[in-house]
């Protein structure tokens, strides 16, 4: 009966992820992208627009693949997941803000300089957070204030490099200013979309193939943004 109980729990979990998912997709159609279609559809019809939405849903995608699965990682070091949420989330709020702030000056949008970026982050998500487990265990039984200061010092690259990547594409956009709507909406409804995803690929395959699949997201979208060369520049004029 257990065995049965266990199995009659886990699909009723996995279904009602389905329609999560499914209201995840028609809301935000409903609410982001409806009133674009009805007051800009016009702006969406620019060189490379395709390439541009790619990238900005790669970002939506990834980013939000990559907290979901930072929050289940750091559960097990700061005890609760309720200290995991609470710095992981604050720690890319201010750590991605200041990716954001510092691209703009280390950062252009050019295609040697994305492919750098994605490389970088690469590296943080597949050689970088297991050297981070390894801290873990050993710090594992370190006060709780310390743990909290080691959280926040290990996820300020990750927040800084990942950041980076949404300014940059907007400054790529500075050449097609009325597509910068489009680029946030796609960004947006990406971000609800794969708040749920990422539950259902943890279920099946674990965080770390999350991790995998949100760089996969993040290169994919580099593809796109790159893509759009052959529709038109890529590099906007620097800014200030």
């Amino acid at each position: 009966m257990g065995e049965i109980s266990r199995s009659y729990t886990f699909v009723t979990g996995q279904l009602v992820l389905v329609i999560m998912l499914l209201f995840a997709v028609v809301l935000s159609h409903l609410v982001i992208i409806l009133p674009l279609l009805l007051t800009k559809r016009a702006d969406f019809a620019i060189p490379g627009r395709w390439g541009f939405i790619a990238y900005f849903l790669g970002l939506g995608l990834g980013f939000i693949m990559v907290e979901i699965s930072m929050v289940q990682r750091y559960v097990l070091f700061l005890g609760y997941p309720t200290y995991s949420l609470t710095v992981v989330l604050s720690s890319f709020l201010v750590f991605s803000g200041l990716g954001s702030y510092l691209s703009d000056r280390l950062v252009r949008p050019t295609a040697a300089q994305m492919t750098l970026l994605v490389l970088t982050l690469a590296l943080l998500l597949v050689g970088y957070l297991p050297l981070v487990g390894m801290l873990f265990q050993r710090t594992l039984m370190r006060p709780f204030a310390v743990r909290v200061a080691i959280a926040l010092a290990t996820l300020l690259p990750l927040g800084l490099v990942m950041g980076m990547f949404f300014p940059t594409g907007i400054r790529a956009l500075a050449p097609r200013p009325v597509f910068v709507p489009w680029a946030w909406a796609a960004n947006g409804c990406a971000s609800v979309v794969g708040t749920v995803v990422a539950v259902m690929l943890a279920m099946a395959y674990g965080f770390r193939a999350v991790s995998l699949v949100a760089l996969v997201c993040y290169a994919a979208g580099v593809g796109g943004i790159l893509s759009a060369q052959a529709r038109g520049p890529l590099t906007a004029a620097p800014a200030g």
